[in-house]
């Protein structure tokens, strides 16, 4: 499962667009963030990842279709941010790919980010 790209789309960008854009990125860090912590911690119990993935994403709803709907206008990002964004999503996939890339469950989260193939 490729997951380095998942934020591609979010991450090329120099500047910020909106004056609150910051504020939305920093939220979004930080729970991205601890979505990879969680998936770094379920590494060798792919159903328990999968059940938390999935119910992080419940959970911040509000934060994920935010950085949906920036993605879909083309609001820009800034580089420290892409940087941060890069790094947590290599953590993410190392963490998948370690036993769960094929997990239905995990599958399923993976689906669900921001930037990610809906097909």
């Amino acid at each position: 499962m490729k997951l380095a790209l998942a934020f591609a789309a979010l991450c090329l960008s120099a500047g910020v667009a909106r004056a609150d854009a910051a504020a939305d990125i920093d939220k979004f860090n930080k729970w991205f963030d601890g979505f990879a912590d969680l998936a770094v911690a379920d590494q060798n119990n792919c159903p328990k990842m999968g059940k938390d993935l999935n119910k992080s994403l419940d959970d911040n709803k509000a934060i994920v279709d935010a950085a949906t709907r920036a993605m879909d206008s083309g609001e820009d990002v800034p580089g420290d941010a892409v940087q941060h964004m890069t790094d947590t999503n290599k953590r993410l996939s190392a963490a998948v790919k370690a036993k769960c890339s094929q997990d239905s469950g995990v599958v399923h989260a993976m689906t669900r980010l921001p930037g990610r193939n809906k097909k």
